[in-house]
């Protein structure tokens, strides 16, 4: 790990329903204000990283980083669809 031990010194408590399971994503095309796009990598601070995950957007490389190398462990097979006909560009704005 590069910054999550650091970030949670406890461990991550990873969901036993997600070992050996395979994974699908389908993430939305959309920038991040921290690094230009996460594709489905940031799916995996919902499922993953819990308390605390807000903390990890100052290292947000390298927290995207070890996930994937947790979801390589974890997961028997990993598959992204990402479909770019609509894209988000920013923060909802309100009209």
């Amino acid at each position: 790990m590069r910054v999550l031990n650091k970030i949670f010194p406890e461990g991550l408590k990873i969901p036993e329903y997600f070992m050996g399971k395979n994974i699908v994503h389908l993430p939305t095309v959309k920038c991040h204000i921290y690094t230009g796009t996460t594709g489905s990598m940031k799916n995996a601070f919902g499922g993953l990283l819990t308390s605390r995950r807000h903390y990890t957007h100052s290292v947000i490389h390298e927290t995207l980083n070890d996930l994937l190398t947790i979801q390589k462990e974890i997961h028997a097979g990993i598959f992204t669809v990402m479909d770019g006909l609509y894209a988000g560009m920013g923060p909802v704005q309100e009209r």
